[in-house]
């Protein structure tokens, strides 16, 4: 049909979405008929709000609580707004015709990838936690 085009032009199947991601009957499949957040967007909506609780409780003062907060909500809105303009980069260089990166397949690209994580982390708790009263 004409959805199922469009569904598989602009989302094409990919071997880590279950099926259900692509289903296009309601009455056929109304168990499975639902879309979900990808891990990729999973994980770091959990490892942010983590960040934030811990940050949250680094101290009885609640002033002190409060400035750290917001001080962390700055910085993880600039590091959200520097991924975002990241993918308007990719998605022109790739419209010019450049290749997209391969996911996985190596390691040294996985443990850097996962070093650089853990590192933004920190960034963004110890940052966060530089915050004093106002």
């Amino acid at each position: 049909t004409e959805q199922e085009g469009y569904v598989a032009h602009f989302y094409p199947r990919h071997e880590c979405l279950p099926e259900s991601a692509y289903d296009t009957d309601p009455e056929e499949h109304q168990h499975r008929n639902s879309m979900f957040i990808p891990l990729s967007l999973n994980t770091p909506i959990l490892v942010g709000g983590l960040i934030a609780w811990l940050v949250n409780r680094s101290s009885k003062d609640a002033d002190v609580c409060k400035a750290r907060n917001d001080r962390g909500t700055l910085i993880a809105s600039g590091l959200i707004a520097g991924g975002a303009l990241f993918g308007v980069f990719a998605a022109v260089t790739i419209m010019l015709g450049k290749d997209a990166p391969v996911n996985g397949g190596e390691f040294l690209p996985q443990v850097l990838g996962v070093v650089a994580y853990l590192g933004i982390i920190a960034y963004l708790y110890f940052n966060a936690r530089r915050a004093k009263k106002a």
